[in-house]
């Protein structure tokens, strides 16, 4: 952050005057007031934001003279996502903002920093594209970001069940192909998971990208700027064990989460759900999922995905993309045919 963007130092979650930081674990619903956490302590899932006044007072306004801000389309752990349009261009096109209750806060305004960085490394058709990065009025960082059309792969096994194994080993080709890519450019996502990987369906077909690097690291670089001391980074069905246990990470822990998001994919549920957040980590510890629901050609490579061993499993997202292209014969479903064709669609995943 530059030096005329400073401000004052204060701990993270801490309000400037105005009303107090308040959010909400979409899941169990519990609320947290002026706290310091980012993600639920009892099933970690992110926290999002319920202090919406100044990002409301944003809608109808113009930013740089470019982005006119059309609707609130969903509120994050960190972030509002607005629904936007290039004056310029008259494109449709969805623009990231750190929400007003933390813009004075320097760690959440990092790690929006980093998370926008990463994402502008990558450009690749299944990674979602970051296209500008400013500031809105009180110095609020955001981002532009291309707008999507469809749902996300969780929605999609939660409202039809899982996936016919030819339609999931299309889906998952071009999803390790994006995460190749990204390790490549140095960037490690750390919470691939069925909700961040959105269908995309604005061109007539289904075309899966990944979303969300907001917990995402670069090679290289301290990861104390990206972690609080203690904190949970991931989401604990899609941990991998070295993520459980606060470890260091390489690309092997993306392909882990890979493996758990296929086997949901797959079965409708992940491979390890304990009695709360802390069992679900220890069985990623220690136990062996059951392949008895799988689909014996695909089997294999889940079980390879999610080895407890970092040797064990596939040595780059690459060389996983090539396993599951080996057992692909058939055409993918068509999702015309699919029972929601013809509903109305969701611009965004969350």
């Amino acid at each position: 952050m530059s030096p005329e963007r400073e401000r004052p130092q204060r701990e993270f979650g801490e309000q400037a005057g105005g009303p107090p930081n308040v959010r909400k674990c979409p899941a169990c619903y519990e609320t947290f007031i002026n706290s310091q956490l980012l993600i639920c302590p009892k099933d970690g899932n992110l926290l999002r934001s319920e202090s919406r006044t100044d990002d409301d007072e944003l809608v109808g306004t113009i930013v740089d003279n470019r982005y006119e801000l059309k609707e609130i389309l969903a509120h994050g752990g960190i972030s509002t996502i607005y629904r936007a349009t290039n004056l310029l261009t008259r494109q449709a096109v969805a623009l990231k903002a750190l929400t007003s209750n933390l813009m004075w806060d320097p760690f959440a305004i990092e790690r929006f920093t980093i998370s926008a960085q990463c994402q502008s490394h990558l450009k690749h058709p299944n990674i979602l594209t970051v296209y500008d990065y400013g500031f809105l009025p009180k110095d609020r960082p955001y981002c532009i970001m291309d707008l999507l059309e469809g749902k996300t792969l969780e929605y999609l096994v939660h409202s039809e069940g899982p996936l016919e194994a030819e339609h999931c080993k299309q889906i998952f080709m071009k999803v390790c192909d994006a995460a190749a890519h990204a390790h490549e450019q140095g960037v490690i996502h750390r919470d691939l998971k069925p909700t961040n990987i959105f269908l995309d369906q604005r061109h007539g077909r289904e075309e899966p990208v990944i979303i969300d690097f907001q917990l995402a690291k670069l090679r290289g670089i301290d990861e104390a700027r990206y972690s609080q001391i203690g904190e949970l980074v991931g989401t604990p069905p899609y941990m991998s064990p070295e993520q459980c246990m606060g470890h260091a990470i390489d690309e092997r822990s993306d392909l882990y989460s890979l493996g758990c998001t296929m086997y949901f994919a797959l079965t409708g549920a992940p491979p390890f759900e304990g009695k709360s957040m802390i069992h679900t980590m220890q069985m990623h510890m220690s136990e062996t999922p059951s392949a008895d629901t799988l689909p014996p050609e695909l089997a294999p490579i889940v079980l390879k995905a999610i080895a407890k061993n970092l040797d064990d499993r596939y040595g780059s997202a690459g060389e996983m993309k090539r396993a599951i292209a080996a057992t692909v014969l058939k055409k993918p479903a068509d999702p015309k045919t699919r029972k929601d064709a013809g509903k109305k669609k969701w611009w965004w995943p969350f």
